[in-house]
C-alpha cells in the first residue's frame, strides 16, 4: 500500500522538474527528485484495478550551465485482488534520457521517450512497449503571495511500437502550489497525455488521451515532503490486454524528496 500510481501507456507521467532557471555552476550528478506515491482506485473492478503505485526520480547527470542531461527512471505496479488481497497485476517501466538548453528562464530538451509494459505473475510471450522522440519545454513560474507554477509539455513521435496504435504523443504536467506558512503548502496538479493512433491496428481513430487532477496538500519535512491528495482521473488502455479507458476516484499519499 506505500507505493505510488499511474499505469497505460503513462497517466501521471514521470519526468524532470521544471527550475527557475539555470545553474550557474557546471557539475556531475548536480541534482534529484526522488518520488514514492500509492493511492487507492475507486470502481467496481478490484479484481483488476484497486491500488497503483509509482516508485522511480530523475537525476541531471551533469549540468552544463546552459542546459543540463537528465535522466528519468519509474517503475509503476498496478495491484488488484484477483488472486490476493493486495495482487500486482502490472508493471509499467519508463526510462528516459534526455539533453536540454535553456533560453532565458525557458528550458527546452529533446527526449527519448521508452514505456514497456508487463504481466505479473501471469504468462506473456509478446513485449508491449514503445519509443519516442520528443521536444520538452519546462518554465516554473514565481508568482505573487507565494505561489509558484511547474509547466512541463512534451509532443513528438512514436518511433517504435510493439502491440500498441500509437504514431505521435503530447504529454502535460501542470502543478500549483501555494505556501501558507512554512510547514504547510496547497497545490493543484494536473497531468495528461494524448496519442494518436493508427486505425489499422486496432480500428479506433481520433485522439485517445488519459488526464489527472488532483487536489491536496504538501506537509513540509526536513528531508523529505508528504503530499496527501485527492482526484480523479480518466486512463487510457488501463489494461494491458483489453485496451479499453477506464475512469475513477483516486485518494492517496506521495513522498518527495527535497
Amino acid at each position: 500500500m506505500l507505493v505510488a500510481g499511474a499505469a497505460i501507456a503513462g497517466a501521471q507521467q514521470p519526468g524532470p522538474q521544471p527550475l527557475e532557471g539555470p545553474d550557474p555552476s557546471f557539475g556531475f550528478m548536480s541534482r534529484y527528485d526522488f518520488q514514492l506515491q500509492a493511492n487507492v482506485l475507486s470502481g467496481d473492478d478490484g479484481r483488476q484495478f484497486r491500488w497503483d503505485t509509482h516508485f522511480g526520480g530523475e537525476f541531471d547527470l551533469f549540468n552544463y550551465v546552459k542546459g543540463r542531461a537528465t535522466v528519468v527512471t519509474d517503475y509503476e505496479a498496478v495491484l488488484g485482488s484477483q488472486f490476493r488481497p493486495f495482487d500486482p497485476n502490472q508493471g509499467i517501466y519508463i526510462l528516459e534520457p534526455a539533453g536540454s538548453w535553456f533560453i532565458g528562464r525557458n528550458e527546452v530538451s529533446f527526449v527519448f521517450h521508452h514505456v514497456s509494459r508487463h504481466l505479473s505473475d501471469r504468462p506473456k510471450t509478446y513485449a508491449i512497449a514503445y519509443n519516442a522522440a520528443l521536444g520538452r519545454y519546462l518554465r516554473k513560474f514565481v508568482l505573487p503571495n507565494n505561489t509558484t507554477l511547474a509547466v512541463r509539455a512534451s509532443a513528438g513521435k512514436i518511433t517504435q511500437r510493439s502491440q500498441v496504435d500509437y504514431t505521435w504523443s503530447l504529454d502535460w504536467y501542470v502543478m500549483a502550489r501555494h505556501s501558507m506558512n512554512p510547514h504547510l503548502e496547497l497545490y493543484g496538479l494536473s497531468t495528461g497525455e494524448m496519442f494518436g493512433v493508427d486505425p489499422v491496428v486496432r480500428g479506433r481513430d481520433g485522439a485517445q488521451y488519459t488526464t489527472r487532477l488532483e487536489l491536496g496538500t504538501r506537509v513540509i519535512g526536513q528531508k523529505a515532503d508528504l503530499e496527501l491528495f485527492l482526484g480523479a482521473e480518466h486512463r487510457l488502455d488501463a489494461s494491458a490486454i483489453d485496451f479499453v479507458p477506464v475512469s475513477w476516484a483516486i485518494a492517496g499519499f506521495r513522498i518527495v524528496s527535497k
